[in-house]
């Protein structure tokens, strides 16, 4: 019996060693001892835990602040040719827009004018039902519904059908460009779609971008 409690208490001091120390031992190697550009990634200094990368290059920023002034000094040109540089790569496109969209939450009287210049553009329109469905979900806000003032749930049904509406009038404008479908599966989520409903927006997605 003894001998098998000194094993026993062997094992446990094994196990929380294993638990308790090697843990330690880990962080504090990876803290003080890990060098990250070693294996080929990007220096500690680089990283910010608010981003999912490193920050962006100066000259980045720079196009960006550009492209932000001169939208809010009423020149929607700029945002049209940069969406437009981005060709038919969807995932390059769909980022210019996700920026386009956080420059026109500053102010969108420039959106306004260029839909209005160009109303058969896709991009605008895109994002014109974007702007649509972000604005309905800022007045709902993430509260659950019983506790959402009953003029900000009135307004928050409004704007998701005028969404979902802009976006399958933009789907119309370039029939190859997932855009619009993206806003519409996002506000199908809102609007509580069956299954039934949902399956064919999701299928329009898919079938644009694989």
């Amino acid at each position: 019996m003894t001998l098998f409690l000194a094993l026993l208490t062997a094992f446990l001091f094994a196990w929380l060693i294993k638990i308790f120390v090697a843990p330690a031992h880990l962080a504090d190697w990876v803290r003080n001892r890990f060098v990250p550009v070693e294996y080929g990634l990007a220096p500690r200094e680089q990283l910010d835990a608010h981003r999912a990368g490193p920050p962006l290059p100066v000259y980045r920023r720079k196009e960006m602040q550009a492209l932000a002034d001169a939208a809010w000094e009423g020149d929607w040109r700029p945002a049209a040719a940069y969406v437009e540089a981005a060709g038919q790569n969807w995932d390059e496109r769909w980022s210019r827009l996700a920026l386009l969209r956080e420059i026109a939450e500053g102010s969108d009287a420039w959106l306004d004018e260029w839909c209005e210049a160009q109303p058969k553009n896709c991009a605008a329109a895109t994002l014109h039902a974007e702007m649509l469905l972000h604005r309905a979900w800022q007045i709902r806000g993430g509260a659950y519904a019983d506790k959402v003032p009953a003029e900000k749930m009135a307004r928050f049904h409004e704007l998701l059908p005028a969404s979902m509406t802009a976006a399958r009038e933009a789907a119309l404008l370039a029939p190859e460009d997932p855009g619009p479908w993206v806003v519409m599966i996002t506000a199908a989520r809102g609007v509580q779609y069956t299954p039934e409903q949902f399956r064919p927006l999701w299928d329009g997605l898919v079938a644009r971008a694989p």
